[in-house]
């Protein structure tokens, strides 16, 4: 299907989606001392990636143009709230399998901003955006694999 510039969404391919979602996740780990940034970047690359996938349900003719613009909803942030809460609807959360639920699950579960008043132990201090971004990688793959 060609592109569209002027729709948010048919404005890449589907792999075009997806290496941006890659893009942003490095750009996600070059910032991991800062933990609001790498999450938001890991949280951008998943979102970007799943817009490859509905690119190509769309392409594939498995859903129009339309249901696919609507599916998981428009914002990267949508798509991972939609497929989080979709362990047990097969059909919304199609092509992908209950994995992925709960990888969005956990990644719009880490808070941007450490708890107030908590002392954090882990082995390191950079733990919750590292696991963001390794979510977000997770999610990239399904993707990749979702896509062929």
């Amino acid at each position: 299907m060609p592109s569209d510039s002027n729709h948010w969404l048919w404005r890449l391919s589907a792999g075009d989606w997806i290496e941006a979602g890659t893009r942003e996740v490095e750009l996600g780990r070059q910032n991991l001392r800062v933990r609001r940034r790498a999450i938001v970047h890991a949280r951008r690359g998943a979102g970007m990636a799943l817009n490859g996938v509905l690119v190509h349900l769309a392409n594939t003719g498995t859903h129009t143009r339309e249901d696919a613009t609507t599916r998981w909803g428009r914002s990267y942030v949508d798509h991972l709230r939609v497929l989080a809460h979709a362990s047990e609807n097969p059909a919304q959360r199609a092509p992908f399998d209950r994995d992925i639920c709960e990888l969005c699950r956990e990644l719009t579960g880490i808070p941007t901003m450490p708890p107030q008043q908590l002392v954090q132990l882990s082995a390191s201090p950079h733990a919750a955006a590292g696991r963001s971004l390794d979510l977000a990688d997770a999610i990239i793959l399904a993707c990749r694999t979702a896509t062929g």
